[in-house]
């Protein structure tokens, strides 16, 4: 994951980008500068194949635009040469060729060389720093995809909804931990036919963890979670609706 990347103040006036913002509108802008933040969280520097791989569920929530909009702008940019595009039933696949130009000094200094030339003359305070004993990095924990847990023994599963279930916890900076994704797959494995109105019930209410249908939530009574759910199933009808 880049933590930022490099982004020029006249970007908005390159060629391609302008072309997109006549024809599309401020969904040309909004997707373009949306897509390039969402591919610099899910970018790996080591990776030969560095491409974004998401639901089409997960974009429409991502830029607030329908799957048809979304898709008009993605196959422009794909026509003008920005990025590379593939789409099935369920999922969508980015490439950005040039991602590489934009990025930061730290995150390209990770493919050539473990350290940098310094920009400044070495210090006694830096030289100190320099004998400290140097931390291994402990790799994140990635937790399996919908695809991976089918293909594992797990054919209950609904792959699209465990994806965005996986998701909102980065979005919420929880991520999932290797204990939490077992308490989560028991729990849902017990509930497989609300699984899905189980994972959008704890999306829209920005829960970390999972609860049955009509079942009190965090610090909720009955009568609470039976209300909290109606407005939250109207709420999530209504974004059906708009889109």
């Amino acid at each position: 994951m880049m933590e930022w990347f490099k982004h020029k103040t006249n970007a908005h006036d390159d060629p391609v980008v302008s072309d997109a913002w006549d024809e599309f509108g401020d969904a040309g802008y909004l997707i373009w500068f949306v897509l390039l933040e969402l591919y610099g969280q899910n970018f790996k520097i080591k990776e030969p194949e560095r491409k974004l791989h998401v639901s089409k569920t997960f974009m429409r929530r991502k830029f607030r635009k329908s799957w048809t909009k979304v898709e008009q702008v993605l196959r422009f940019y794909s026509t003008m040469g920005k990025l590379s595009l593939e789409v099935d039933t369920k999922m969508v696949t980015v490439g950005i060729p040039k991602f590489d130009v934009i990025l930061s000094n730290w995150t390209r200094r990770e493919v050539s060389k473990p350290t940098e030339a310094p920009t400044e003359a070495p210090t006694a305070k830096s030289k100190n720093k320099n004998k400290k004993k140097i931390k291994s990095k402990i790799t994140p924990y990635i937790p399996p995809g919908g695809i991976d847990l089918k293909s594992n023994g797990d054919s209950w599963i609904n792959i699209e909804s465990w994806n965005d279930f996986i998701e909102h916890r980065k979005n919420i900076k929880k991520p999932l931990t290797e204990k939490s994704v077992k308490i989560a797959l028991n729990f849902l494995r017990k509930n497989q036919q609300t699984q899905k109105e189980i994972i959008e019930n704890t999306i829209m209410n920005r829960w970390t963890g999972l609860f049955s249908v009509n079942r009190p939530g965090p610090d909720k009574s009955n009568d609470q979670i039976t209300q909290g759910s109606k407005m939250a199933y109207e709420r999530y009808q209504k974004f059906k609706e708009q889109l």
